[in-house]
């Protein structure tokens, strides 16, 4: 059991670690929890070696968005989808090309690809990979469906 001597001394030490105060400092931690940027829920990611740019996913929504001429809310959504489906595989694609570039400097060619440490796991970013596609196919899928059966409608 807690002792009100102990909840005391708690409370004292909460009041030492109340958090970054400047606006740099608040925009380094917000960015903690982003290791590899394939779950993240921020879109666009720069970091010192990796940086993709806004204007660049922007462009591609865009680009979408005129192709598939959405007549809906629901179909702007899809496109959304396709958009972020398709962002994440490039950034997949590009972290797999990056790690291997990397391993390959210090590759010898009498090692095997399973004695490689490289600090990534290549299973997990396949399974990764397969999920991405599985999304970006699906949503696709999903938004021609929507178009033909909105265009049956008219």
């Amino acid at each position: 059991m807690t002792t009100d001597k102990q909840i005391e001394a708690n409370k004292e030490n909460a009041q030492l670690s109340t958090g970054t105060k400047t606006e740099e400092g608040k925009a380094i931690v917000s960015k903690n929890a982003i290791k590899h940027g394939l779950l993240s829920e921020t879109l666009v990611i720069t970091c010192k070696n990796y940086g993709e740019s806004r204007a660049d996913f922007n462009n591609l929504l865009t680009a979408l968005i005129n192709e598939f001429n959405p007549s809906s809310p629901l179909e702007t959504l899809m496109i959304e989808k396709v958009a972020i489906g398709f962002w994440k595989y490039k950034r997949l694609i590009t972290l797999e090309t990056m790690t291997l570039e990397d391993c390959f400097n210090d590759f010898h060619f009498d090692d095997t690809f399973k004695n490689i440490k490289t600090g990534l796991d290549f299973e997990k970013l396949s399974r990764y990979v397969t999920t991405t596609e599985k999304y970006l196919l699906k949503s696709i899928q999903i938004l021609r469906d929507i178009k033909d059966e909105n265009e049956s409608k008219e």
